[in-house]
């Protein structure tokens, strides 16, 4: 699970934007939460999400693409 900001975000709203996130995706309750939801609260950094998505683009655009699915 991540977040996302507004594109051109200044880079020091994002620096103070990550930890807090970070911390409240990470209380027991919400985590509890976000669980029961499916989602996987993993608490990394804005760089690690970035990786991540950009490693799982691919996949994604693959199954889209067999799937048949096109924009309307």
């Amino acid at each position: 699970m991540g977040f996302f900001a507004p594109a051109h975000t200044p880079a020091p709203v994002l620096d103070k934007l990550a930890p807090a996130l970070r911390e409240i995706t990470q209380s027991p309750e919400l985590r509890s939460k976000l669980l029961d939801m499916g989602f996987e609260p993993l608490g990394g950094t804005p760089d690690e999400f970035a990786a991540s998505l950009k490693s799982e683009f691919p996949l994604w655009a693959g199954l889209v693409k067999a799937a048949g699915v096109t924009a309307e």
